[in-house]
């Protein structure tokens, strides 16, 4: 038996499965290829039988049992079929895109499902296998390299969604992870994104926790339409979050994967001619109409159930913008909201006197 992987080098020496320092923190570069580098580096401790167990000096044994806990609570990820389908499909997206020269919006990927279920840890498994692939086959140098700058190559970027979350913090977010100095402006933070994905042949952008945004704020609607613009920039965006279809960010987008699912995210389609109420716009294109006061329908009461888009609330009798007959009563649907349309009423015949 080899004491090396139960106690380290001797009595005194360093234990080997106990890390040196904190864990990596993959929201910037260093710490993103300090774990790329090392995710497979922990060695589970061995199995031994009660007889070796017991001939362990006591010293011994209770390290090989901290090796035991360690073990456990640094349990290698376990494929599952659901896994295995979104890192399929994540390979082959990024892929595809790395592999397009033709310039315009790439396709990107948008990973839903419930809290604790592997999602940021199997996308970015799927981005480190990529990231290595990618390396190798440019022999560890960025082909975009310019004389006289850093040779930085970053195929991956990995961020997390501001807490609350503005366009500025976005872009602040995103030049953390290659520690580029800030603009004082908006357009100054874009134009320095833009810099550094393409100074740095970055291919994948994964943006966590994206239920972060809330629609019924102006900012995050705008840091939506940032998303949208991050997908021409030549670069696969991946989006993670809990439960993205509950949330509107995925239906203002038009959207709507299945929990666990991940669903290929395309710029919003255009709005149907025959509505006059735009989900990718703050302010309806026509106004509705308000009741005159003294009708039974005014004031109309806000509806609590659901956050309103552009700033109104279906009643229970009034007309709902985007749907031609009135929102029944029981509905949980708002306006604004083009993907969760209330469904008509089931007809019934007329009682006879």
């Amino acid at each position: 038996m080899d004491d090396r992987a139960t106690s380290g080098d001797g009595e005194a020496g360093i234990v080997s499965f106990l890390r040196a320092g904190p864990p990596p923190d993959r929201l910037s570069f260093e710490g993103w290829q300090r774990w790329r580098t090392t995710r497979n580096a922990f060695i589970p401790a061995p199995r031994l039988s009660p007889d070796q167990y017991q001939a362990l000096p006591t010293r011994r044994r209770a390290l090989h049992d901290l090796h035991r806990t360690a073990s456990h609570v640094n349990l290698g990820l376990q494929e599952t079929p659901m896994s295995r389908r979104v890192t399929t499909l994540m390979r082959s997206r990024i892929q595809n895109n790395a592999l397009n020269f033709t310039p315009g919006t790439r396709d990107g990927l948008m990973i839903s499902g419930g809290g604790y279920q592997g999602k940021t840890e199997t996308a970015c498994e799927a981005a480190a296998a990529f990231e290595d692939f990618w390396r190798d086959l440019h022999q560890q140098l960025n082909p975009n390299a310019i004389e006289g700058t850093r040779d930085l190559f970053v195929p991956v970027a990995y961020c997390q969604t501001p807490v609350k979350a503005t366009p500025k913090g976005l872009c602040e977010a995103i030049l953390d992870f290659y520690g580029a100095p800030y603009a004082k402006t908006l357009r100054g933070l874009i134009r320095g994104v833009r810099a550094s994905l393409h100074d740095h042949n970055t291919t994948v952008l994964i943006l966590d926790d994206i239920t972060r945004l809330k629609m019924h704020r102006e900012d995050d609607q705008d840091t939506l339409d940032l998303i949208r613009d991050l997908m021409s920039f030549n670069a696969t965006v991946i989006l993670i979050g809990v439960d993205i279809p509950g949330p509107t960010p995925a239906r203002a987008s038009g959207i709507c994967p299945a929990p666990g699912v991940a669903a290929a995210t395309r710029p919003p389609p255009r709005p149907n001619a025959a509505s006059t109420w735009s989900t990718s716009t703050r302010s309806p294109t026509t106004p509705p109409q308000r009741s005159t006061p003294g009708s039974s329908t005014w004031p109309a009461p806000r509806n609590n159930s659901a956050s309103s888009g552009p700033g109104t609330a279906c009643s229970p009798t009034a007309t709902c913008p985007n749907t031609s007959s009135a929102a029944p009563e029981a509905s949980s649907v708002c306006c604004g909201d083009s993907s969760r349309t209330a469904a008509p009423a089931p007809w019934r015949p007329a009682k006879r006197s």
